[in-house]
């Protein structure tokens, strides 16, 4: 007998389940195309229509890094009558973004080494590289040398943003004659990030 109608004999017999989904059976698997199973073949699940879960125990699902991946649930039933659903795909993203750099300018886009609290200061970076679901956006922190203690980050900027320009009152508030990091990160589409820094010498003018 189809185990999804042994089930619903036994509920009509005093069960805790006789609505028309407990004579069901669900099976599932999960593909790299749609209505594929090349990564989880098709095996019979637990659903819980209460908890509104799919049960996976059991099973070890491997993802592929870079692929995108499809479920498909099918539902049988007593009569063998089937009708099969598909997920959207979702991209497995294993890495963050790599490969930036990026440096301290001036207003004129030469490299600086120090500065004062008069200098207008420019983070600029580039390169950053993210082919599985692409860069989403960049952040600017400002930190000390020696402890690694944060003193300002930026609020989170473009993807299409490449330099921003260090606030006067963050440089005024830096020590005299300490060293820094300006670090970049970018976040890619799928959370993930990678950084960037570059070390400078902040020496304040007094006047």
């Amino acid at each position: 007998e189809h185990p999804a109608c042994a089930q619903s004999n036994s509920s009509t017999s005093g069960g805790s389940d006789s609505s028309p989904r407990s004579a069901l059976l669900f099976e599932a698997c999960v593909g790299t195309t749609m209505y594929g199973c090349q990564v989880l073949p098709m095996h019979q699940i637990k659903v819980d229509f209460a908890e509104a879960v799919v049960s996976w125990a059991n099973h070890s699902v491997q993802l592929q890094c870079g692929a995108t991946h499809f479920v498909v649930v099918k539902a049988t039933s007593c009569a063998g009558l089937e009708r099969t659903v598909v997920s959207a795909g979702a991209k497995l993203c294993c890495d963050g973004p790599s490969g930036g750099s990026a440096r301290l300018v001036d207003a004129s886009g030469e490299a600086l080494r120090y500065v004062t609290n008069e200098t207008e200061a420019y983070v600029e970076w580039a390169g950053f590289v993210e082919p599985c679901s692409g860069v989403a956006s960049y952040a600017v922190a400002l930190s000390e040398s020696s402890s690694g203690a944060e003193v300002w980050q930026s609020a989170a900027l473009a993807s299409n943003v490449s330099s921003l320009r260090l606030p006067a009152p963050v440089l005024a508030g830096l020590a005299h004659g300490s060293s820094y990091v300006a670090e970049v990160s970018a976040t890619s589409d799928a959370g993930l990030v990678g950084e960037a820094a570059v070390k400078d010498r902040k020496s304040t003018r007094l006047n």
